[in-house]
Formats: structure tokens, C-alpha cells, sequence
């Protein structure tokens, strides 16, 4: 076995262990055979240690070690990265069907059991059902160990949960390093995140050169969204040009399994740029709110509050299961309170500053949504000192 594969599986255990609320002084009084020297050394990164003391440590887990499988080759793996690249739904899916159907009698394994693991995140990825608590896991993924489209999947998957709780990215190098095309768009899109608008700039030109509507229609669609959101005001010439090419393609068929995010990313674009009329446009081909992100709804509740749409921005407010997770949550828990409990102002500026300003402060987005409720609070209260938190 290889050094990377028992400090992965050093890792592993560490992870596994913690998982189940356990220190290393309680992991070893419930499970006695297991060696303490050895358990201190695999948590430890080192690697030169017995195969057979290694497996005592994994039966704890009720996972052992095939040293034949082939988990870990390329083999399988870079048909599904393909299939991703294209965004090909249904050959995903088949695809990941027929490694599941592989790999599920060795499933004691503990790299074909992670691998199904895998596939079973990818699944749920799929179909936007994967939380940012279940991505967590996929640090696994991301190790050397595994082959390359295995870290490029997972990178993507990662990412995709950042972004749909507004948590800052912590692998912005890994993306930026990546050469897998949606792996590069996406770190476009954290460009414009962190409002690095030169960089983005050289970033999609090149991308441009690289990909065409003809040969990857998903993936071209992802960057002129990209390109449009990267505009400025005073780019208008630029933003109509990309505009029609969105607008020309929007109904081709080949477009439909990804529509909803784009739905979702264009809403995004606008509102930055205050068009809110057209952003009511989009937000009105919603058909359940319940299944929306949260940042989605909060864009709606702004947008429609500012358009005088009071009947659509009620079926905005609705609080999903995962919300209470998110950090932007008490953006919603304001809305709440402003629309529909009534609040007076005094109370909502209470909430206000104490709960919402510290956490939209720094928030390049919906910052200055809450700096202007801020200040129209401010002055309906007259309590100007308040003014001092912007």
C-alpha cells in the first residue's frame, strides 16, 4: 500500500472518530484491541506502520482494506468528469449506476465504500438536494489519493454548497489551479465575488477562446451569464452584445437541464445592476418558492418590496428546513419581522443593528440592501447616531 493511501487513511479515521464525538482516550477504552501507538501515528500523518495494525483500526469502523481494488484507478472515473463537463444529465447519472453497480459487493472496502459515498453526493448534487453540511464531507475527495476527475468533481460540488449558503470559499486556490472547465468558470464567478473585475476580465477572454455554443452549449451559456454579470453600468454596449446571445439561445432544448440555475444566476446579474423590473420578470417564472435558494428569495423579497408586488413578496418569506443553517438567515429573520409581524421601526432598527448590520456590513452583495434600510430607519426614528455603524 502506498504512503499517500494510509495517510489518507490517518485522515479518515481522525474524521470518522470525531464524527462520532469521540477522543482518542474514548475511541480506545470503547474499542480495546486497537493500539494507541498506532492510532496516535496514522492521526499523525505518519505512514510507515504495519498493514495488520492498520485493519485492527478500521474494523472499528466496519471497513477493511482490498489492496486489489482498483477504486483508486482512472478507469471509470473520467467518463463521469466528461459527462460533467457537458453537463449531460442522464449520461451522469447511467454512469454513476454502473460504478455503483461495480463497486457495491466490495463495499466493506473502505476506499469503494468512500467511493459510494461519492457518488451518492454527486447524485444529490444533481439534483440540488446535496447541503452544505452533507459537502463537507467531500474534503475526502479532494485529497491526492484519488484521481484527478474525483478532485475536480468534488471541487465543483464544493463549491456549488459555498455558494448556495453565501459561505466564503476556503479552496480558491485549488479552483483557480484546476483545469477542468467548470472548475474554471466557476472561479470566474469568484472573481466577481471578491470584485477582482481585471482579473475576471483576462479570465473570460481566455475561457472564450476555449469554448463555443456549437461544441459545449451548458458551459458556453455559464460564461455569457458570467460575462454579463461582469459588466458594469457604463459597459452597456458590451452588456446588450452578450445579452442577445443569451436571449437567441434561451429556448434551444439542449439548454433545459440547467435552466433553473440560470434562472437563478441571471436574477443575480440584475439585481446587482438594479434592473429590478427585469428581475421581476424572472423571479415570476418561479413556480415553488420552497425549493429556491435563500439568497434567491431574499432577492425577491427586496425586489418586490421596491416594485410594490406586496401579494408576490408574501409567498417569498416562507423559512425552509436548512435555512436556520445559513449565515445569511437573519436577513430573513428581518423580513420577517418587517413584513409579516409589522414591526414597528424602532424594533426593526433594534434587530437591525444588533443582528443583521454586523453580518451585511462586509457583504458586497446585500450590503446595500441593508445600508439603505438602515438609513431609511434611521431617519424615520431620528436616531442619528445610529448612522455612525455605516
Amino acid at each position: 500500500m502506498e504512503n499517500g493511501q494510509i495517510t489518507y487513511i490517518g485522515k479518515w479515521i481522525r474524521w470518522r472518530r470525531k464524527a462520532l464525538g469521540l477522543s482518542q482516550a474514548a475511541f480506545l477504552k470503547a474499542h480495546p484491541l486497537c493500539s494507541r501507538k498506532t492510532l496516535s501515528l496514522l492521526e499523525n500523518g505518519k505512514s510507515d506502520i504495519r498493514l495488520d495494525l492498520i485493519e485492527d483500526l478500521l474494523l472499528a469502523f466496519d471497513v477493511r482494506l482490498q489492496p486489489d481494488q482498483t477504486v483508486l484507478s482512472d478507469r471509470c472515473w473520467n467518463m463521469l468528469a466528461d459527462a460533467y463537463e457537458t453537463y449531460d444529465v442522464p449520461t451522469m447519472e447511467a454512469r454513476i449506476t454502473r460504478i455503483e453497480t461495480t463497486l457495491r459487493p466490495f463495499s466493506r472496502d473502505l476506499f469503494c465504500r468512500d467511493a459510494l459515498d461519492f457518488l451518492d453526493l454527486l447524485r444529490r448534487f444533481l439534483s440540488r438536494e446535496l447541503s452544505f453540511d452533507q459537502a463537507a464531507s467531500l474534503w475526502r475527495f479532494l485529497e491526492p489519493v484519488w484521481p484527478r476527475s474525483v478532485q475536480d468533481l468534488a471541487l465543483a460540488m464544493r463549491y456549488g454548497a459555498h455558494l448556495s449558503v453565501g459561505v466564503p470559499f476556503e479552496e480558491e486556490k485549488k479552483l483557480s489551479q484546476s483545469e477542468f472547465l467548470p472548475n474554471r468558470i466557476s472561479y470566474g464567478y469568484r472573481l466577481w465575488e471578491t470584485d477582482r473585475r481585471h482579473l475576471l476580465s483576462v479570465h473570460i477572454n481566455q475561457l472564450e477562446s476555449e469554448v463555443s455554443y456549437a461544441q459545449n452549449p451548458i458551459r458556453t451559456m455559464d460564461l455569457w451569464i458570467l460575462k454579463l454579470i461582469s459588466f458594469s453600468k457604463a459597459e452597456r454596449s458590451d452588456w446588450k452584445h452578450t445579452w442577445n446571445h443569451i436571449t437567441t439561445h434561451w429556448n434551444d432544448v439542449c439548454l433545459d437541464s440547467k435552466r433553473a440555475v440560470y434562472v437563478h444566476n441571471l436574477t443575480m446579474a440584475f439585481f446587482e445592476k438594479d434592473e429590478l423590473k427585469t428581475v421581476a420578470r424572472w423571479l415570476e417564472t418561479v413556480p415553488d418558492w420552497s425549493r429556491t435558494s435563500l439568497a434567491l428569495r431574499l432577492v425577491a423579497i427586496v425586489t418586490f418590496s421596491r416594485l410594490d408586488k406586496m401579494d408576490r413578496l408574501s409567498l417569498c418569506l416562507v423559512s425552509n428546513a436548512d435555512d436556520s443553517d445559513n449565515p445569511q438567515y437573519p436577513y430573513l429573520h428581518y423580513f420577517r419581522l418587517k413584513y409579516e409581524k409589522g414591526l414597528n421601526a424602532d424594533t426593526l432598527l433594534d434587530a437591525l443593528a444588533k443582528d443583521v448590520w454586523p453580518l451585511a456590513r462586509d457583504d458586497s452583495f446585500f450590503g446595500p440592501v441593508f445600508e439603505r434600510e438602515l438609513r431609511e430607519l434611521v431617519i424615520q426614528t431620528r436616531r442619528y447616531r445610529l448612522l455612525t455603524l455605516l
